[in-house]
């Protein structure tokens, strides 16, 4: 939410219009990005990118995961120049298939950036309480993932779309 109020602070907007969507049941099978894919608000063809950001509170020594950095050749140097000043611990993964939201893009071929902090004991959990949230770490990402959105948003080009084999299945 602060990255939206961000955008919308903006005295100048970027070229690309932005949706920011908030989807539900992902746990019981991405239920409310899958029925975003399947009726757009706009048409899918317009739709540039996905940003997904999900669980991004409780890193780890700054250190930030981030899925589908191989489904755009414009990912992995745009994530390196979103962290400039930041000073981020990045661990990317080219597949943009995870359990979570993207996954329902990326199925539709639109490339996707997935933002993770990591599993915790805590997830799902009363025991996941808001005084364990690294806010400092929290911030750091949110911005890189402002001005990630910001370059995509203002990219004179199409963004292309690169399928990436999936990671294999543990178990």
């Amino acid at each position: 939410l602060e990255v939206a109020e961000a955008f919308a602070k903006m005295k100048t907007r970027p070229k690309r219009s932005l949706i920011f969507v908030l989807f539900t049941a992902e746990e019981r099978g991405l239920i409310g990005s899958q029925y975003f894919v399947n009726h757009p608000p706009v048409p899918l063809k317009q739709i540039a990118a996905m940003i997904n950001a999900d669980m991004i509170g409780r890193s780890k020594k700054s250190t930030l995961r981030l899925g589908g950095a191989g489904t755009s050749l414009l990912f992995k140097k745009l994530i390196k120049q979103s962290n400039q000043g930041l000073d981020l611990k990045i661990i990317s993964a080219d597949s943009g298939i995870a359990p979570s939201d993207n996954t329902s893009f990326v199925k539709k071929k639109i490339p996707v950036l997935f933002y993770f902090t990591g599993l915790h004991k805590d997830y799902h959990r009363p025991s996941d309480k808001i005084n364990l949230i690294h806010y400092k770490d929290q911030a750091k990402i949110c911005k890189h993932l402002f001005r990630t959105a910001l370059a995509l948003a203002n990219y004179k080009k199409k963004i292309d779309y690169i399928q990436v084999k999936p990671p294999p299945r543990l178990g």
